[in-house]
This record gives structure tokens, C-alpha cells and sequence, in this order.
């Protein structure tokens, strides 16, 4: 085994999967459907693919017209952070929408540089270039939400992550090197 700033690491590459305290994640990633907002435009095609793989899912445990959650997935279990002078993994969206955010920055600064408007309202965006290109996302295959905080606490009924978008990791997480192709662009 390798060692990464002095931890453990191991040499193998492991794909990415939906965050689970089933899995050894310290939480369990969420997702699901709003019941106070309709699906938007941009989401309808992406969600309604999504829906017939949850036909097991009684319709009553949620909205399958409501506004489908997450957008995106970036890391959320063993990301590497300096505290208080020392290595040590945080888990959740305090690792994962600043990561994010950091992508959306780096895209803005590339439409910046070639005289492009920044990205602005995004979501739009980020459905359209799924659809153009299947590489602009690792899409994240594996695992479900349907575990609490306390691993030895799961529901009978979890969204599963899938082939395309899915109610826990969404899209995916993003592959830099194909979206700064795309925001290219003028369009966006």
C-alpha cells in the first residue's frame, strides 16, 4: 500500500458510488422529489427515464412529478481537507458543492477568457450537455440512499443510482475536461 501525505492508499482505483453508511460512508447521500415544486423544463426528459426504474417504489412515498434532486454528485466521503494543521477526511456537501462551485468558477473563467458571458443560471446547462455529450459526467451506477445516519437504520424503499440520471447522485459528477470543451459554446 501507498502512502498520501502520510495515510494509507491504496493502489487500486475504485469507482465512484452513492455515499451510504451501508458502504462505510460516515452519511448516506440524499436525493429524491420535491413536493412543493413542480419538475422544471430542462429535467423532464432526464427524470422521466429515471422513473421506471423505481416502479417499486410505492408513488405515495414520494412526488413523481416534483422537482427531482440532486443536480450533480462531486465527492462526498473521504475528501481530504487541513484542519487545524493535519490531515483529515470530511464526508458530505461541505466537501462536495465546494467542489462544485469550484468547477462552475473554473468553466466561468474559460468563457470569460474567450470574451463569453459567465454560465449563470447553470442547471439548464448541465441537462443540455448530458444530452450532447455522454462523457460531460462519470455517471455513478451504484448504491442508494436508503440508509439513515446509523448504518443499522434502512428503509425498505431507497432511490437507487442507474444508468443516466438518478434521484441520488444525479447527473453524475462532472468531467472537467469534456465540460470546458462544451461551455465553449456561445449558447449557454
Amino acid at each position: 500500500m501507498q502512502s498520501f501525505y502520510g495515510l494509507p492508499f491504496p493502489c487500486e482505483t475504485v469507482g465512484e458510488t452513492t455515499s451510504s453508511t451501508s458502504t462505510g460512508s460516515r452519511i448516506t447521500s440524499g436525493g429524491g422529489f420535491s413536493n412543493q415544486f413542480s419538475t422544471p423544463s430542462y429535467q423532464k426528459e432526464a427524470v422521466n427515464q429515471y422513473l421506471p426504474s423505481i416502479a417499486n417504489i410505492p408513488s405515495s412515498y414520494y412526488t413523481p412529478s416534483g422537482r427531482a434532486y440532486p443536480d450533480v454528485s462531486a465527492i462526498g466521503h473521504n475528501f481530504l481537507v487541513i484542519l487545524g494543521g493535519s490531515i483529515a477526511p470530511i464526508d458530505g456537501t461541505s466537501a462536495s458543492a465546494p467542489t462544485f462551485a469550484a468547477i462552475v468558477t473554473l468553466l466561468n473563467d474559460i468563457r470569460l477568457n474567450n470574451q463569453l458571458s459567465p454560465l449563470g443560471f447553470i442547471n439548464p446547462m448541465l441537462y443540455t450537455a448530458a444530452i450532447q455529450n455522454s462523457t460531460a459526467f462519470f455517471d455513478i451506477v451504484t448504491g442508494n440512499n436508503s440508509c439513515s445516519e446509523l448504518s443499522w437504520i434502512c428503509c425498505n424503499y431507497g432511490f437507487p443510482a442507474v444508468v443516466g440520471y438518478d434521484a441520488v447522485t444525479g447527473l453524475g459528477s462532472p468531467n472537467y475536461e469534456t465540460l470546458k470543451r462544451l461551455v465553449l459554446q456561445t449558447e449557454w
